[in-house]
């Protein structure tokens, strides 16, 4: 009966050490999950801030800043509104005798900066049949 006894404490001992190795061993495994996360983590922003880096370069390059892209905006639309490319400068005929057809005025909406036609045009210039 001692014997017996013996042999189930031993069992019992050695099912004690196998549940506490699985435990170390899952835990060893957590380490090296989170730890390969972390580094995967790292890489991936590291990744990121190249590309949007090279992606900036590129943009500079081919397109300009954004104020570039305003003023440039600004510019052709000062260029058009006195230089006549914004207003319509012929209108077509429907047919002998009749009025032209087409524009007839040109209208803004109100507090617009075109609200008004620039006084260096005259409407001889805007409407032109």
């Amino acid at each position: 009966m001692a014997s017996q006894t013996q042999g189930i404490q031993q069992l019992l001992a050695a099912e004690k050490r196998a549940a506490e190795k699985v435990s170390e061993a899952r835990k060893r495994k957590n380490r090296r999950l989170k730890q390969a996360k972390e580094e995967a983590q790292a890489e991936i922003e590291k990744y990121k801030a190249e590309r949007e880096r090279q992606f900036k370069e590129h943009e500079a390059r081919h397109v300009g800043s954004k104020g570039d892209i305003a003023a440039r905006i600004e510019q052709d639309t000062k260029h058009k509104v006195r230089g006549g490319d914004f207003f319509p400068t012929r209108m077509s005929q429907q047919g002998k005798g009749q009025g032209p057809t087409g524009l007839k005025f040109v209208v803004f909406p109100e507090g617009s900066q075109f609200e008004k036609v620039p006084e260096t045009l005259s409407s001889s210039q805007i409407f032109q049949s």
